[in-house]
């Protein structure tokens, strides 16, 4: 290569001794095999003698674009081959007509293959073509089984999956489920969400089947694509599991801010293992979160009742079962969380002559929780019930008093709260009023 400047500007130009750029032609031939896998190889003449190496070769099947690797190189010639195998996420088509292409990168190399003669250069080059695969073809099938193995009494869901190809019609038709030669169900096939593939499930009850393991099958009777097709699985049906009873107990305080514990105590309805796993404690259908069973059946959660209204809640436990025992739940407790209060009182005048009005207002708050109570507030003079008066909206009671009759001296002016299902009861500093 010789680098010269022409009006200040660079100009590289590209010298070879021995040789010019070799022209080249592709060409491309594909096939594919019974199982729908599209295969094929791009021949690429160079024109003239240089080695070298290409590198990688990308082509195209059916709008699905790889990197092909397998290429080989001769002074003259170039070939490699590529698959549909190469295609991340499958390889096998269904029937139908699909583009075929690939690109042939190109390479430097020197005329002789001691690195000798010069340089010389082979271009790029592509070709395509189309595979037609015909119908009916083969169609692969699977069949999977859940839960397996099942328990005596649990439902088995049975999937039958009918294709599985990059590309093609979808399987269309009916399968049917065998037990043997019998047939147990029959339902037509939907598309399904992942490749070309068609997708049925059955649910099959096992109670009152014997313990034991039994073979299963799918037929799929096909249609004009596909060729009919079946597939099979065991199914290993064990002991039913125990019954079991689940008990939910709730301790701790019952003031909202303070902490409640649910302890939840799983036990087999007749003589068996001591259940194990996790149970699940929930607020209707709010998870609550989840403790582990100890090796006496019982799971603890304790949680914060800070910032919960108060009111009553409906709480359960649900055990989600092991190897030996059946998944229960229990029945609904109620947990009543209540506010605490804090009651104040002012009097007006604190001062009086007998027959003189005591005015009387106590202000009822929640502590831990918004909202304002509702009830009633007692008042009393030297531990007498002088009257009383409900709270209103903003927890305010007020009440009127005349001192008529009252002997002269000093009392003690109290205030009480006296709560209600969801507050506490509380009661006011005291208030000293002088008769004269």
């Amino acid at each position: 290569m010789k680098l010269l400047r022409i009006l200040g500007l660079p100009v590289v130009i590209l010298a070879f001794a021995g040789g010019n750029m070799a022209a080249q032609s592709s060409t491309i031939t594909a096939s594919y095999s019974a199982s729908g896998v599209i295969s094929g190889e791009l021949d690429t003449m160079y024109g003239t003698t240089c080695y070298g190496a290409p590198g990688y070769a990308n082509a195209t099947i059916g709008g699905f674009s790889f990197t092909a690797l397998n290429y080989g190189i001769t002074q003259d010639s170039s070939a490699f081959d590529f698959s549909s195998t190469d295609i991340s996420g499958g390889s096998t088509f269904g029937p139908g007509t699909y583009g075929v292409s690939a690109a042939f990168p190109g390479f430097e190399g020197t005329v002789n293959p001691d690195g000798g003669g010069g340089d010389c250069i082979v271009g790029q080059s592509s070709a395509s073509t189309t595979v037609t695969i015909p119908a009916p073809v083969s169609v692969p099938a699977t069949l999977t089984l859940s839960p397996s193995p099942a328990h005596e009494g649990q439902s088995v869901t049975i999937t039958a999956n009918v294709g599985g190809f990059l590309a093609g019609p979808y399987p269309t038709g009916t399968v049917s489920l065998l037990y043997g030669s019998d047939v147990i169900a029959s339902s037509k096939l939907k598309n399904g969400t992942s490749g070309v593939t068609s997708t049925v499930t059955f649910t099959v009850p096992t109670s009152g089947i014997t313990p034991g393991t039994y073979q299963l099958g799918i037929l799929y009777g096909g249609d004009a694509n596909y060729n009919s097709v079946g597939a099979s699985a065991s199914l290993t049906i064990t002991a039913p599991r125990a019954a079991t009873t689940t008990t939910l107990v709730i301790s701790g305080s019952s003031v909202v801010g303070s902490n409640v514990t649910l302890s939840a105590t799983v036990k087999p309805n007749t003589s068996g293992t001591t259940p194990t796993g996790t149970v699940t404690f929930y607020y209707g259908s709010l998870n609550l979160g989840s403790a582990t069973l100890n090796s006496s059946g019982t799971g603890a959660l304790t949680l914060s009742s800070t910032g919960i209204p108060p009111g009553t809640y409906d709480l359960k436990a649900a055990y989600g079962g092991d190897t030996n025992n059946s998944p229960s739940t229990s029945s609904t407790v109620a947990l009543v969380l209540q506010a605490s209060t804090t009651t104040t009182l002012s009097a007006s005048p604190t001062t009086v002559t007998p027959g003189q009005k005591i005015s009387m207002t106590a202000t009822v708050k929640r502590l831990s929780s918004s909202g304002s109570p509702s009830g009633t507030v007692s008042y009393s003079l030297d531990s007498v019930v002088i009257g009383s008066s409900a709270v209103n909206a903003q927890g305010i009671s007020t009440l009127s008093y005349s001192t008529t009759g009252i002997p002269a001296g000093t009392y003690t002016l109290t205030a009480t709260f006296g709560g209600t299902a969801l507050d506490l009861t509380s009661t006011s500093s005291p208030v000293t009023i002088t008769v004269q």
